[in-house]
């Protein structure tokens, strides 16, 4: 390629030596140009172009042997010419550099449009604003399986999300590369930003669309949202659940005899069409010498029309062997499904005798040891007063209670209630336990399930309710100011962990950074210890921040009702809001202790005493959930679904019994290790100025 453009720079007072290449004979140079076509530019934008005195040429070519060298040397009095390879060059001695440009003039236009367009080309793009990116991940997350599919190029696909976004961001123009590279750019931050996170699922990012985007490209079960159990329902979750919970009409068997009866009725009329299209054959030799002699028709017409009707009479029968298959295949399997009918009738008609039922078991605590217990044995067994049990027994007799067979006798109600809060209490077996009551193991572990099922129907929505009008926002803030000193609080949130069996293959995602595996309870508790919102369900390794901003609560804060309740300190607004530790951000619905830190300034010590002693209640209510239902406290061997059931029960239980003045017994003592706890550095603005507000409030207002 020969170039159109050739600069070379000379500093002042220096020697340059170049040298040949040693593969190539020769260094071929340009053809000299014209001396008009020689400009000499100065670093001052001077313009001196040579004469053709001045200007001495020689051979086109430089020999390889020798070297080649330029010498300036400074002269202020007058030019030097300079010759290189048959190219005259004018230098300026009083300049400390020269710069010489050869150009060739006839393409000075076509350079400069070139680079004209390539700074055209490389003209950055207008910026993506919040609501364009969230749009574009939007349209993106409706392409992705088609992206994720394979088998075909991506390019279309791009093309086609482009011409959508135009649609939607018109007048802006969108190609398909800037949409290969807005999802490059964002996959990598999403990655970014999930690999700060950690394995604990780490504290909310500050990167606005990652949720957004986590939806779609997360596919581990720490971002299934579904796993997680709320005590609080939304109108799209009761219309899913009707959905869900609505009957398929099954088919009986007269239905299926009818549809039976209609396949011969068809096979019968496709049948007598057959028939129909089979043309007859003719013996009458006058009728065939008619035909001959009325026909006028050449012999290769009269054989291609024979031809014709063979191969449709050929074409029909085959038609009529295939409906006959298929109507001998409809019969067999019909009378197949009645023999197999026939056959079912029969065998639940013939009465036989088991060669064993159940084998002998002595149930001999629960007929003689346990009604022989006092009030405190009784509470000791079964975590429960003798009032809150036949209280309990009372309401959910109608729903626990099973009918007597002709085969055998129901397990009392009594007795089901019986071993089903014995094995929430209790950290035995349930073989331990079936020998207790007399049952078998299979009978204590249904017994549990179905009485932690009716638990949760009959209650959970009705015991566990968290404050959402203005009355029950007033009386709960009252309660906490009351008893503790701390105004406009409306719980004590917190998380603790249930320990499990993981599910195979998602060991990794339950596992937590206590060293163990297990799901997340978070839980608010009012001033009475008693749960007013719980949330089950959530992986081990998500962190309590995580839960919290998936969870049903975070969007109910949002509500402007809880704004109308507030207090004025120093001209801030104080609304009603909840108490967390570090763990959780800081905002305006949600506050948090200042970091523990040496030297830190009274009003700031002051202010994580109080709402530390306020915050308590959650503490409070865990360790008595665990103390009074021992079996949480232990590895639960359940399948996911009967452990939240079961988890749900045991906080219901709780509320029940704080109703009935139950308490629970102190003589067992849960030593909990210290772990080093994830926190959460986020924050709101104008949660700072309500912290501060509530700081000043407690050194105005000490205990």
């Amino acid at each position: 390629m020969i170039p159109q453009y050739i600069r070379v720079v000379f500093p002042q007072n220096k020697s340059l030596q170049v040298l040949v290449p040693s593969q190539r004979p020769t260094l071929q140079y340009l053809r000299p140009p014209a001396p008009e076509q020689i400009r000499l530019i100065t670093p001052v934008g001077f313009v001196s172009p040579l004469s053709s005195e001045s200007s001495s040429l020689q051979s086109d070519t430089i020999p390889m042997s020798s070297p080649f060298s330029l010498d300036c040397e400074s002269q202020t009095t007058q030019k030097q010419s300079l010759s290189a390879g048959g190219v005259a060059y004018s230098v300026m001695p009083s300049l400390s550099s020269t710069v010489v440009d050869v150009v060739s003039t006839q393409n000075i236009a076509e350079s400069n449009a070139l680079i004209n367009t390539t700074q055209i080309k490389n003209k950055r793009s207008k910026n993506w604003s919040e609501e364009e990116t969230s749009t574009f991940i939007s349209v993106w997350s409706e392409y992705y399986d088609k992206l994720t599919a394979g088998g075909s190029r991506n390019m279309p696909i791009y093309n086609a999300m482009a011409q959508q976004l135009n649609s939607l961001f018109a007048p802006r123009v969108i190609s398909g590369n800037e949409v290969k590279v807005k999802i490059f750019n964002i996959v990598s931050e999403y990655r970014k930003r999930k690999k700060e996170q950690g394995k604990s699922g780490g504290s909310p990012t500050t990167w606005r669309y990652y949720n957004q985007v986590d939806k779609f490209l997360g596919e581990r079960p720490y971002n299934d949202d579904s796993l997680m159990s709320d005590t609080m329902t939304t109108q799209h979750d009761e219309v899913i659940d009707e959905i869900d919970n609505a009957t398929i009409k099954d088919l009986n068997a007269y239905s299926v005899a009818e549809e039976g009866d209609n396949l011969l009725n068809l096979f019968k009329e496709n049948e007598e069409i057959a028939k129909e299209n089979v043309p007859s054959k003719s013996n009458s030799p006058s009728t065939s010498t008619c035909t001959q002699k009325n026909t006028t028709q050449s012999p290769n017409d009269s054989s291609t029309t024979k031809n014709h009707r063979k191969k449709k009479v050929a074409d029909v029968r085959v038609e009529y062997e295939r409906q006959k298959r298929k109507k001998r295949r409809a019969l067999f399997f019909r009378n197949m499904l009645i023999n197999q009918l026939q056959f079912l009738i029969n065998q639940s008609l013939n009465n036989y005798t088991r060669t064993t039922w159940t084998y002998l078991k002595s149930g001999y605590w629960w007929l003689n040891i346990v009604p022989n217990m006092n009030d405190k044995q009784f509470k000791d067994n079964f975590r429960i007063q003798r009032n809150t049990f036949k209280q309990l027994l009372h309401q959910i007799e109608p729903y626990l209670k099973k009918q007597d067979t002709v085969l055998r006798s129901a397990v009392p109600v009594d007795k089901r209630l019986a071993c089903a809060l014995y094995s929430l209490g209790s950290t035995s077996e349930l073989r331990t336990i079936a020998h207790l009551f007399g049952i078998g193991k299979c009978t204590a572990a249904n017994i549990l399930h179905d009485f932690c099922d009716i638990i949760v129907e009959l209650f959970f929505h009705r015991l566990i309710k968290f404050p959402v009008t203005n009355q029950e926002i007033k009386q709960t803030t009252d309660v906490f100011l009351d008893k503790y000193g701390y105004p406009m609080c409306i719980g004590s949130i917190d998380g603790t962990h249930i320990s499990i069996e993981p599910p195979t293959g998602e060991e990794t995602d339950y596992y937590n950074y206590k060293k163990f595996h297990s799901v997340i309870v978070l839980a608010v508790v009012d001033a009475s210890l008693k749960f007013s919102y719980i949330n089950v369900g959530a992986p081990g390794r998500c962190n309590d921040a995580f839960v919290y901003s998936r969870s049903t609560l975070f969007e109910v804060l949002q509500n402007s009702v809880y704004s109308k309740h507030y207090l004025t300190v120093n001209n801030v607004k104080i609304q009603s809001h909840l108490i967390g530790d570090s763990a959780f951000p800081l905002s305006k619905n949600l506050i948090k202790p200042y970091t523990e830190r040496p030297n830190m300034p009274q009003h700031q010590s002051l202010f994580n005493y109080r709402l530390s002693r306020c915050r308590c209640t959650v503490e409070r209510a865990f360790g008595q959930l665990k103390n009074r239902f021992r079996s949480i406290h232990k590895k639960m061997e359940f399948n996911i679904e009967h452990v939240k059931n079961i988890i749900k029960a045991a906080c219901i239980l709780h509320n029940i019994c704080i109703d009935a003045q139950d308490a629970v017994e102190t003589d067992w003592n849960i030593t909990i290790p210290s772990y080093n706890k994830p926190t959460c550095n986020l924050r709101t603005i104008g949660a700072v100025d309500v912290r501060d507000a509530l700081s000043f409030y407690f050194l105005q207002n000490p205990l």
